[in-house]
């Protein structure tokens, strides 16, 4: 037996797991859909897109890194991080694929005449709403029990329902909403993960110089063994496949936003020859870097 007033579907693909929770006609109000997506490895990114005009959508990576576009700013994700898009926004990967990752994300709409907004007093709601509006647009570090907030949400569609299920959702969704908001949530990039943001910073200004693990974990204050550990358990992956990808993404994006041949950028970022470079953007972009440049360039 499923919740009568939601549609739940689950969809196993060869590179991970997709649930995808839709509000029925008997839902919580505004309340549009919960996600959750688990990519076991890259593949295509995610196109160019934009919700309804009333609606916002939080996404939170909950392990790995991603890339994401929002307009015209790129940012990177890594393990813990939220990013809160706004009403009619548009945001992607940027072109690039998506990340072998764990995420989630709650897409939700505008009170209206008929409808509370999480079936809140109608203060209170608005209070919630222009909070969290205020907080769209930027990064913010979330910790980890709010993946089980979330978990949590998940395993009452799983299991057997009882009346008190809608209760126990929406406490679940107050619970891990107030945590962004309210002063007592982890602000932007704050002390549990600084050290791996301020290490992607640095990895990223320095992406086409020779910098070693000892130096990145001497520059963010870190013995290099627990550096490496405390990176690969937020990012998911180790410091060096991470500056390998980051290489990659920048080498592409510079592709369409230079006039450096394809030589100058493989040699520019570490590759041993244009021949190498193309093998690896073949590989992890579906294309060579030819074709790459001439099909996104038209969107410059």
């Amino acid at each position: 037996m499923r919740l009568k007033y939601y549609h739940s579907t689950i969809t196993y693909m060869d590179r991970g797991k997709r649930i995808v929770i839709k509000r029925g006609s008997h839902g919580i109000g505004c309340l549009v859909d919960i996600g959750y997506y688990r990519n076991t490895k890259a593949g295509e990114g995610i196109p160019t897109h934009r919700h309804r005009s009333d609606e916002m959508e939080i996404v939170y990576l909950a392990k790995g890194f991603q890339e994401y576009k929002v307009e015209k700013k790129e940012f990177i994700l890594t393990g813990g991080d939220v990013y809160i898009s706004k009403p009619g926004e548009m945001h992607s990967t940027g072109g690039f694929n998506c990340r072998r990752s764990e995420l989630y994300w709650i897409t939700f709409k505008q009170a209206s005449k008929t409808e509370l907004f999480f079936d809140l007093p109608k203060s209170e709601g608005k209070e919630l709403y222009d909070m969290l509006l205020a907080k769209s647009g930027i990064q913010i570090f979330s910790e980890q029990y709010n993946q089980n907030t979330l978990n949590s949400i998940f395993k009452i569609f799983q299991d057997q329902p009882d009346r008190l299920a809608q209760l126990k959702i929406r406490n679940l969704l107050y619970s891990f909403l107030l945590d962004i908001v309210t002063d007592k949530a982890p602000g932007i990039k704050k002390v549990p993960n600084e050290h791996i943001s301020n290490a992607v910073l640095i990895i990223d200004k320095t992406i086409k110089e020779k910098i070693t693990l000892t130096d990145l974990a001497d520059s963010v204050g870190l013995s290099l063994t627990h550096f490496k550990n405390k990176f690969r358990k937020l990012v998911g992956t180790s410091p060096s496949d991470f500056i390998g990808q980051r290489k990659i993404h920048l080498s592409a994006d510079e592709l369409i936003n230079s006039n450096k041949t394809i030589t100058e950028i493989a040699l520019d970022y570490g590759f041993p020859s244009s021949q190498y470079f193309a093998t690896v953007i073949k590989k992890y972009q579906g294309t060579t870097p030819g074709d790459w440049r001439v099909h996104h360039s038209r969107y410059r």
